[in-house]
């Protein structure tokens, strides 16, 4: 080995070595936030809606588990998500419950989204491993997925989005390998089946893997839907299976099959409410603005681009690598025109509905080893760098995301003001009851022991519970005029019915029939008390 070649060596094994390092950095430090910010239920609001409307799924199940009614864990399609995703976290989390540790009963399911989420670096890594023999590369297709900011958020939180992930990115490596061997072809329709069971939108899979097993089997169209339909069938009835297990059987259990499918349609339309409908039409003149201007850093735009290319090159030569990458970038860069365009809320709810294809673009690295293999070290390199720095706001936004929040006097009430609260008004006998805005960061959950906590969104107006106070914020959409809700929602009348109840609020200071007063306001937040509790002190709760 000459000295070129040695200095070549060392370089590589060195880049190696600095991005594994890097990946173990990543580990440690999102490891870290889900284990501090786990101690207790009263800290669940601080990562927003989601881990409180959860845990409240996760004690309903350990309940029933408790009494020996196990149905619940097999049914259970709360949020619209599939009972594979509430059987796993309802089983890790059931131990800890019974031993009353609500400190792992938080925890472990935020652990578990952090191993799925690794999991799925760990198969993009073998994916690109069966292009290159390149550590080095390969090593740079996973660190490229974990810059991205919506990678460390999905990691720190008790959601569907990591166990997604896990199971499309492992359909589609068991796909690549079974042209090989033909028995894994059986086990990437399961994990296929088990990423829809999870969250309906991995759907948006099967055109890849349809136009994969095309480009691979050289079939007439006819032929191809003969030697393929009856595993398309088999995987759908098993997706369905683990979604509900009642929907398969509903001849024996129709009831709980038709609640399981209402549930699901009702979920669909509150997500059509809120990020817009991916079945509008397309506004077609409407793309250079989707694409160039609304479009942000959680995918880049341009690699699922070079993907594709890459494939079409591999194509000539390797015909199921190539495939594989040509199929899943056009169906990624499909999917983007199609959300970009229809999807209201802006990137980050088109960012979800992308989860499913999108570690495709992590293999863009690859045509570094095509077009410049002297090269590819620095050029990869230089890849990463840029996309570091392009995604460097939304990452300290998504890194710091919860213990920021802490910090910002503006967007949060202060512990002591609602320790004072609960203090005040609520017992173990008598908690207190609060309609609470969503969007205000609170440190008290539904859980806990002295709050019973409703939270809302969009619209309040259907709540007809007795509430001891009722905290709104002024940047919550039903505090908006009426012409902002029209222009920034295409289907807003859930918002205006919330803003008419808000206007009642305001101005006439009842709800459902009962008076409150204000009892603490800054620029942000407005804390309703109902009347006929004892005065409220509000010296105390302002500094």
């Amino acid at each position: 080995m000459n000295m070129q070649e040695t200095i070549s060596a060392v370089l590589k094994n060195s880049t190696t070595l600095i991005y594994l390092a890097g990946l173990t950095a990543i580990f440690f430090i999102l490891f870290g936030e889900n284990y501090v910010l786990s101690d207790d239920y009263s800290l669940l609001p601080l990562r927003e809606i989601d881990d409180s409307a959860f845990q409240m799924s996760l004690r309903r199940i350990h309940e029933d588990l408790q009494e020996g009614k196990l149905r619940r864990l097999f049914m259970t399609n709360d949020y619209g998500y599939g009972a594979i995703f509430w059987f796993s976290h309802g089983v890790i989390t059931f131990v800890p419950y019974l031993l009353s540790s609500d400190h792992y009963v938080i925890l472990l399911p935020r652990l578990l989204s952090l191993f799925f989420a690794f999991a799925s670096l760990f198969f993009i890594y073998k994916i690109a491993r069966l292009y290159t023999d390149k550590i080095y590369l390969c090593v740079a297709a996973a660190l490229i997925y974990a810059l991205q900011p919506e990678f460390a958020f999905m990691s720190l939180r008790f959601h569907t989005h990591a166990q997604l992930l896990f199971f499309s990115i492992l359909g589609m490596y068991l796909l690549l390998r079974s042209s090989d061997f033909a028995s894994l072809f059986k086990w990437s329709i399961v994990s296929f089946a088990c990423a829809i069971a999870t969250k309906m939108n991995a759907i948006i899979l099967l055109p890849g893997v349809a136009l994969y097993l095309y480009l691979i089997s050289q079939l007439s169209i006819l032929d191809f839907i003969k030697k393929y339909w009856k595993p398309a069938l088999a995987g759908i009835l098993l997706a369905l299976f683990l979604f509900n297990p009642a929907i398969v059987l509903f001849f024996i259990f129709p009831k709980k099959a038709l609640k399981a499918i209402e549930t699901l349609i009702k979920f669909m339309h509150f997500a059509g409410i809120n990020y817009g409908s991916v079945l509008n039409e397309l506004p077609w003149h409407k793309i250079k603005n989707g694409l160039f201007i609304r479009y942000s850093g959680v995918f880049t735009l341009i690699l699922p681009v070079v993907v594709a290319l890459t494939g079409l090159v591999k194509y000539r030569t390797e015909r199921a690598k190539g495939a594989f990458l040509l199929a899943f970038s056009l169906t990624f860069l499909l999917c983007i025109i199609i959300f970009s365009i229809t999807v209201k809320q802006g990137p980050g709810a088109y960012a979800n509905y992308l989860i499913p294809l999108s570690a495709i673009f992590c293999f863009s690295v690859l045509a570094f080893d095509l077009i410049s293999p002297r090269w590819d070290v620095l050029w990869v390199a230089v890849l990463l760098s840029a996309l570091f720095f392009f995604n460097a706001e939304r990452n300290d936004e998504r890194w710091h995301y919860y213990t920021d929040k802490l910090e910002e006097e503006a967007n949060v009430l202060k512990m002591q003001d609602y320790q004072l609260i609960a203090e005040r008004f609520g017992t173990d006998d008598q908690p207190i009851i609060v309609l609470n805005d969503y969007t205000i960061l609170v440190p008290f959950s539904s859980l806990s022991e002295h709050v019973k906590r409703h939270a809302f969104y969009n619209n309040f107006a259907n709540f007809t519970a007795d509430y001891d106070i009722v905290i709104i914020g002024k940047n919550n959409p039903i505090t908006w005029p009426e012409e902002q809700i029209k222009e920034n929602y295409v289907n807003y009348q859930p918002y205006l019915d919330g803003a008419e109840a808000y206007k009642e609020l305001v101005s006439t200071q009842t709800l459902n029939g009962h008076h409150y007063d204000i009892a603490l306001e800054n620029e942000r937040f407005v804390l309703y008390e109902k009347s006929d509790l004892p005065a409220q002190q509000t010296d105390k709760l302002l500094d």
